[in-house]
């Protein structure tokens, strides 16, 4: 396990290394975009409020290192998550917004009466919201709308089983310096399930985007969650998290390229992803409307 964990670390680092090398090899080539106008910081810039209306093809590598009182709980995994981001200008200044998040388990340790085993290749429970945001003369920015999770997830081990239904909304603020968002969401379930019983559960996401020249950003956007109804030392995970982010442009394609740490100072005792490495990977297109 360790040797494992050593390799996975050694690749980030070099996947991080050759992220900062090519980054270096475009610095010299950043172009204004004919149609829209925007330099790399510009299009950071946008990437970073929650409510403006740029497309992305988000795609995220997370390497999570678990741990917990169970025993052999010292785990690891990957997960690929793929989120494409097509806003819908509407009247106002306001922008709708529908994104799907999907995750897929590369490797995913599970607990059962047997031990810890490996969930293998699958796909998770996907996630949609639908909302919408507006960016207002003050540089205050408000988003709000509904999401669901709906139980796609291949393996039963790794699902809910349900579909859970809420609320969400976002708030944050802009300027010269950069931006600051907070978004919460709470989840109902609206499908019942005799093993889980009823399932609430609070989650959120705070984000931050400090600007430090040539299209670099110190970033972080770690997600927390509460789970009401969960044991005693088991219903929080709340991680600090930052990292860096720059836009590259590859051929006539702006690439937004990034690289996060997170650490859980809370998380549930008996077993849940202490810290990870989060990889991002973005490439900006063209809204189709």
């Amino acid at each position: 396990m360790k040797n494992y964990l050593n390799l996975i670390r050694c690749l980030a680092s070099i996947l991080f290394v050759f992220v900062c090398i090519a980054v270096k090899a475009q610095d010299k080539s950043i172009e204004k975009d004919d149609k829209e106008g925007d330099d790399a910081q510009q299009v950071l810039d946008k990437l970073a409020n929650p409510a403006a209306a740029i497309g992305a093809m988000i795609s995220l590598v997370d390497f999570q290192f678990y741990s917990g009182s169970l025993m052999n709980s010292t785990q690891s995994g990957i997960r690929y998550t793929f989120q494409p981001s097509l806003p819908v200008p509407l009247k106002n200044g306001v922008n709708m917004f529908i994104r799907p998040l999907i995750p897929i388990n590369i490797k995913q340790p599970v607990y059962d009466e047997s031990g810890f085993s490996n969930a293998g290749f699958d796909l998770g429970d996907i996630s949609i919201d639908l909302a919408f945001g507006k960016t207002f003369n003050n540089k205050w920015v408000t988003v709000g709308g509904i999401f669901a999770s709906l139980p796609t997830a291949t393996d039963d081990r790794i699902g809910l089983h349900q579909v859970l239904l809420g609320p969400e909304a976002a708030y944050g603020r802009l300027g010269k310096w950069g931006s600051a968002t907070l978004l919460l969401t709470y989840g109902w379930s609206i499908t019942n399930n005799e093993e889980r019983g009823n399932t609430s559960v609070m989650g959120g996401q705070y984000m931050y985007n400090i600007n430090i020249g040539n299209a670099w950003q110190i970033s972080g956007y770690p997600t927390f969650s509460y789970i009401p109804k969960a044991s005693s030392g088991n219903k929080l995970a709340f991680p600090l998290g930052t990292g860096v982010k720059k836009v590259v442009v590859v051929g006539q394609t702006a690439v937004a390229l990034g690289m996060q740490y997170h650490y859980y100072i809370v998380r549930p005792d008996a077993f849940a992803l202490a810290h990870q490495i989060r990889i991002l990977i973005s490439p900006i297109v063209e809204l189709p409307w």
